[in-house]
């Protein structure tokens, strides 16, 4: 039996929907406070529940919102998210889920979003069956870029945080899953590869990710400490 795990993040791994959530915040944010905002400042926030993100929002542009202020701007986000939200894998994203179980990972999907949402796209995509736990915002106190989602992950997958892979495509996944103690690698979906430097690696997608997981594999069975980034298999990996 593997003594290995596999975490990934939804949005931006395995569904396309940072264009939705970005194109929502925008839309209350202008509607409610007559403020643009740009969408670098939103794809780097990717991770963080939306209480959190409203939170910090408010402090960066120096708002000084009422907790029932920012509550509502978190509603009217999710009713207009719901409203517009198209399911829309990211390229070879099943693929890749799939590939990870034949190996023999167990998975787990690690989001901010609500238990019911990430269950509905799982299985809207076709992948639920692939996935032994989800580790939704209603399951931490703190999201990401705090460990508490991937570490949550781990101990309900039953295996030791550093045989923890993680998938991530954006800074505060990456930086929970570092803090965890994890290996992580990032894919560039939303985000290029300068806002990503602190992944163990780097891909362009999720074919080339599986690709480097499957020749990984291959050298370690599957056992073990991840090699990625281990000097003498760092050729053989890429």
């Amino acid at each position: 039996m593997l003594d290995r795990a596999v975490a990934l993040d939804m949005d931006g791994v395995i569904v396309d929907g940072m264009q939705y959530h970005a194109r929502a915040w925008k839309t209350v944010i202008k509607q409610h406070l007559d403020l643009e905002v740009g969408n670098d400042y939103l794809f780097l926030s990717e991770g963080n529940k939306g209480s959190d993100f409203v939170a910090k929002f408010s402090i960066d542009f120096d708002l000084a919102l009422t907790p029932v202020q920012q509550e509502k701007l978190c509603q009217r986000k999710v009713e207009y998210f719901n409203q517009i939200f198209r399911i829309a894998a990211i390229p070879y994203a099943q693929e890749m889920v799939a590939g990870l179980r034949q190996m023999g990972y167990t998975l787990a999907l690690v989001t901010g979003t609500e238990r019911s949402f990430a269950t509905d796209v799982l299985q809207n995509l076709g992948i639920l069956q692939h996935f032994q736990e989800i580790i939704s915002g209603d399951d931490v106190v703190h999201s990401k870029p705090n460990p508490e989602p991937y570490l949550t992950a781990a101990k309900r997958l039953d295996v030791l945080p550093e045989r923890c892979l993680v998938i991530e495509n954006a800074p505060h996944g990456i930086s929970a899953a570092r803090a965890a103690g994890m290996t992580c690698l990032a894919v560039e979906s939303s985000l290029s590869a300068r806002y990503l430097s602190e992944a163990s690696r780097i891909f362009p997608g999720d074919k080339e990710l599986l690709i480097a997981v499957v020749k990984e594999y291959q050298i370690s069975t599957g056992r073990g400490d991840w090699l990625f980034t281990v000097p003498q298999f760092a050729q053989a990996i890429a």
